[in-house]
């Protein structure tokens, strides 16, 4: 007798326990629902602008810190993490904005050294949007060519629908199908598209204006 009054009694604690974890639990949401809406994260609050421009500051000091190690001409591309730093940045800048590079570099950095850097960074995406190309007809090629099988194994459905065997292979034919269909949709349009999306990007960081301030004492 006595039992079943302590388990009853452990189980309302227990489910009011989570009724208030519950609680909490959806206070907890609608509030951080509200400040994501809120227009405290709008991108524009977030933005440099001038002139319909937005401004990346690049904090460069040297200009080895921008350089490929392995571009021994320091001309022709520029540092992965120079160029993911960019590429993260131009990201989140709208459309409607032009792009300017704010190079932030020692007080004695010269003239020369000021176009051996706009020329890296025009070669480095140059040579990004064209290998971007490449990806994007290649991918374009394979699509073709699995939407061909495809189709060919379309063809032999009905032909294998006459062929009496316990083995399905109606269904082995149709999952194939429905494989190659996918991979071609897959690679025309979200890798495509994504290929797409940094190309245009890429373009923006291509046609960027580039401006250098000297404010880094030498070392």
């Amino acid at each position: 007798m006595f039992l079943p009054i302590v388990h009853k009694f452990l189980m309302l604690c227990y489910n009011f326990g989570m009724e208030r974890k519950n609680k909490l639990r959806k206070q907890k949401l609608k509030s951080y629902t509200k400040q994501l809406n809120s227009n405290n994260f709008d991108v524009d609050n977030e933005l440099e602008i001038e002139e319909n421009s937005c401004l990346i500051e690049c904090n460069v000091g040297k200009p080895e810190t921008i350089f490929s190690v392995f571009d021994t001409a320091k001309n022709r591309s520029i540092s992965t993490d120079f160029n993911n730093y960019l590429m993260e940045q131009a990201e989140i800048i709208p459309m409607e904005y032009d792009i300017t590079l704010k190079m932030h570099v020692q007080k004695d950095f010269s003239e020369a050294q000021e176009n051996q850097v706009k020329t890296a960074i025009k070669n480095h995406f140059s040579f990004q949007i064209t290998r971007d190309k490449l990806t994007s007809n290649k991918n374009n090629f394979f699509a073709s060519m699995m939407y061909f099988v495809g189709f060919i194994l379309l063809l032999c459905v009905p032909f294998i629908n006459m062929i009496e065997t316990t083995f399905p292979l109606t269904e082995c034919f149709l999952i194939m199908i429905w494989f190659c269909v996918w991979e071609a949709t897959d690679m025309t349009v979200l890798n495509n598209g994504q290929l797409k999306k940094n190309q245009i990007n890429k373009l923006r960081l291509y046609n960027a204006k580039i401006v250098f301030e000297r404010d880094f004492e030498n070392k």
